[in-house]
């Protein structure tokens, strides 16, 4: 028994000499050094820095394939499962008419101008995409007397062989 309590005694004198007052401010270190390693230090977020331009147009990107109409100044194309759509034309996009001539230009405002020369009753491809409503500035591309569903025309208008 006695030899247990010596044993007992050298383990707190072993204890306590670890921690004597000159090894407090090497423990600290080693505290501050053990919690920035573990990621305890204070978060910081990256930052974003925007390099380029901002948005300058932005397009839905379905495609509808099939004939082009222009009735009472509304343009429309019908799909193949014959739905009707009156075309609108964004802000990236414009269309003349000239006699039986329609002239499409889109990329007005991304740079990356293409035109395409069309007649009614052309086969074309329109990317794009389909909505019920349209915004102010949309409503503003048609003739308030064109009817819903609308195709909102995208970035590529191609004449297709019929």
């Amino acid at each position: 028994m006695t030899s247990f309590r010596t044993l007992t005694l050298r383990q707190r004198t072993v204890f306590a000499s670890a921690f004597n007052s000159r090894s407090i401010p090497f423990l600290g270190i080693a505290f501050a050094l053990t919690m920035t390693v573990l990621g305890c230090a204070p978060n910081t977020q990256p930052s974003i820095t925007q390099t380029g331009p901002g948005v300058i147009a932005t397009a839905q990107v379905s495609e509808i394939v099939g004939n082009l109409d222009l009735k009472d100044g509304c343009f429309s194309i019908a799909d193949e499962a014959a739905a009707v759509y009156s075309l609108a034309w964004p802000a990236d996009a414009s269309v003349t008419i000239s006699g039986d001539n329609i002239t499409v230009v889109t990329g007005l405002k991304t740079g990356n101008q293409q035109q395409v020369d069309l007649k009614v009753g052309d086969r074309v491809r329109l990317s794009g995409g389909e909505t019920d409503h349209l915004s102010p500035e949309l409503q503003e591309s048609i003739d308030p007397s064109c009817p819903g569903p609308f195709w909102v025309l995208g970035f590529e208008v191609e004449k297709l062989e019929p």
